[in-house]
């Protein structure tokens, strides 16, 4: 999912290209308002997208909106480190939350969240009771 048009043509591309057409679907929208209904997924996921988010609270709120009992809310993003990196899109420090952020603002929705942290990134799991 993307709110931006030209992404997700440049995704159909790839899925095309990957020859998963029928085993994936991407739609426009938004990660603070998914076009889903409440507890339709077992897994919700956000890669990279956070740093890209102005509110992350909303977003973290919806996934688990649309997350089964017993499913899973997974988030893969960057730390604050990775504006070092070259991004296509110049990127501050501030863009990136620690994965202590996240987890905190989890607990906030009352999430258990557990966090892998490595050097530039931090994958977070969090089971919806």
């Amino acid at each position: 999912m993307d709110p931006s048009a030209d992404s997700l043509k440049l995704g159909e591309e790839a899925v095309l290209k990957a020859g998963l057409a029928s085993q994936v679907s991407l739609l426009p929208g938004t990660a603070e308002r998914l076009p889903f209904a409440d507890c339709e997924f077992h897994l919700a996921m956000g890669v990279m997208l956070f740093h890209h988010l102005v509110e992350v609270s909303p977003a973290l709120r919806d996934m688990a909106r649309v997350t089964r009992p017993g499913g899973r809310l997974l988030v893969v993003d960057w730390g604050p480190t990775a504006h070092l990196l070259p991004f296509a899109i110049e990127h501050r420090a501030e863009d990136f939350l620690t994965a202590h952020a996240i987890d905190n603002l989890l607990r906030e929705i009352g999430l258990q969240p557990e966090v892998e942290q490595h050097q530039m990134w931090y994958v977070i799991e969090a089971v919806k009771e």
